[in-house]
């Protein structure tokens, strides 16, 4: 599949080091679209500018990526508020990558778009969260299993539900 560049894509694909940006889109009530080279207005939406880095993309082939990490910056704790209130496990993760100061229409390229894995606060005020191609797995949160070696000594009995911050869980025995 061919396609026109922009003249600023175009550009920076000459250039001999491009610092690649970054569109990131997690599917919360309220979609949370977040930018790492500035606020721009691009792919129909508001992207606001934020500390964003992506790692690790895992690709397969010529398909977008089918795991990597992210990292949110979170220095006033709104990241953290967000995935604990609304649970961040399998919610809908794209992520776009462009070479270019100017952003147009054509220019961000979907690296990535699975769900959002497990998730964990940094000392450093920041939010890890993994990234999983949706058909990479089946998910199971917390993914910590509920023993007596884990330090778990009264166990519900299989079958019960149980909500954690906001998400709902289905306990089940060992397999």
């Amino acid at each position: 599949m061919s396609r026109t560049l922009s003249t600023p894509t175009s550009d920076a694909s000459l250039s001999l080091v491009t610092r690649p940006g970054y569109l990131v889109e997690i599917g919360f009530e309220e979609p949370l679209r977040l930018s790492s080279r500035g606020t721009v207005e691009v792919l129909g939406n508001t992207w606001t500018a934020w500390d964003v880095r992506v790692s690790g993309l895992a690709h397969d082939g010529g398909r977008p990526a089918t795991a990597g990490q992210l990292v949110l910056g979170d220095s006033d704790q709104s990241i953290t508020a967000l995935v604990l209130g609304e649970g961040v496990a399998g919610k809908e993760v794209s992520v776009w990558r462009y070479f270019a100061d100017a952003v147009e229409e054509a220019d961000p390229v979907r690296v990535f778009h699975g769900v959002a894995g497990s998730s964990s606060g940094g000392a450093d005020r920041t939010v890890q969260i993994a990234l999983v191609a949706r058909e990479a797995t089946v998910l199971f949160a917390p993914r910590r299993y509920m023993t007596s070696e884990t330090g778990f000594h009264a166990i519900p009995a299989a079958g019960k539900k149980i909500t954690v911050n906001g998400e709902n869980y289905t306990l089940e025995p060992e397999r």
